[in-house]
């Protein structure tokens, strides 16, 4: 395995702005930004949230049945303080939700809906997260985590 450096990760970013085949994901996260960073700033408004709520659903496939419940329980939860201030363990509240009397835990799109809103406090975590750090934790013996910790911004890690 390669070990990451700052010149592997100019070449994937570099590859990220001008490979054709990327040139989708590259629109959605430009609308994205637009949604989440002039048109939709704040979530006090239902309809607002349901729109950002869909159209994260939508591009980065989350798996969210009942779009409405989600933002619903977004504006329930009154987040934009919680979002400024960076408060990590908005991502788990975000993310654990109840619908048809089921609890759900939906951290990847909760960790996706806080990055949207305040990317250099909130990472993204999804699939392709976890499956990099456990295969770095392997190879580089840097960090010594159980996966279920992963999903959770309050765990705290063990060197």
């Amino acid at each position: 395995m390669i070990a990451p450096s700052p010149a592997i990760v100019r070449s994937y970013l570099e590859k990220w702005n001008t490979d054709r085949s990327f040139e989708t994901y590259r629109t959605q996260a430009e609308a994205l930004k637009l949604l989440f960073h002039h048109f939709c700033l704040e979530n006090n408004s239902l309809e607002l949230v349901l729109l950002k709520v869909t159209a994260l659903n939508q591009f980065y496939s989350t798996n969210i049945y009942d779009t409405y419940s989600m933002a619903k329980h977004i504006i329930d939860l009154q987040i934009d303080e919680r979002l400024q201030r960076g408060d990590l363990a908005l991502v788990n509240a975000l993310a654990l939700i109840t619908l048809k009397k089921k609890q759900k835990n939906f951290y990847s799109f909760a960790s996706k809906y806080c990055c949207h809103h305040h990317s250099r406090a909130f990472p993204i975590y999804d699939s392709f997260v976890e499956k990099m750090r456990v295969r770095h934790a392997k190879a580089d013996c840097f960090l010594a985590f159980k996966k279920a910790e992963l999903k959770n911004t309050n765990a705290s890690c063990r060197s």
